[in-house]
């Protein structure tokens, strides 16, 4: 009789759980990625499609606000690229660059760019992120480094 009773507290907590779940997506947020563009931000990067390996480049990522918000976090992962000038990306952090847009209004675009070098002839995976508590969206883009 107590394996039935497990079962049914099992049963039950799986119910609570869904009915839970349902509940919290109620709101239908559908801003939340991955995507570039999402009815609150965009996003889009500028890159070269072939780099040399030791050679300076610049990559640019532009962040669009589709409705008014108090802030935006921008993000881009290096992910093995060497930083030769963060540009206007106010940090980095753990080969992360950070950037901010304060306030922008409705259809505002802010360009954040930064100066970058490959080390090895490979193809090398730039990831950009831009949110807001009401959104996020992310790119990846590529350059493919080849040998002088």
């Amino acid at each position: 009789m107590s394996n039935f009773k497990v079962i049914l507290a099992a049963a039950a907590v799986l119910v609570l759980s869904i009915v839970l779940a349902g509940c919290i997506d109620q709101g239908g947020n559908n801003n939340l990625g991955p995507t570039n563009e999402n009815a609150v931000l965009k996003i889009a990067h500028s890159v070269p499609s072939q780099a040399t390996v030791g050679e300076t480049f610049t990559v640019s990522i532009t962040v669009t606000a589709k409705k008014r918000v108090s802030a935006v976090s921008v993000r881009e992962a290096l992910s093995g690229l060497t930083l030769v000038d963060a540009g206007s990306f106010i940090g980095i952090d753990q080969n992360t660059l950070r950037g901010l847009m304060l306030e922008p209004s409705a259809g505002e675009s802010e360009t954040f760019s930064y100066d970058a070098s490959c080390e090895h002839p490979i193809r090398y995976t730039i990831t950009g992120f831009a949110e807001t508590p009401e959104g996020r969206v992310w790119e990846s883009v590529e350059v493919n480094c080849v040998e002088a």
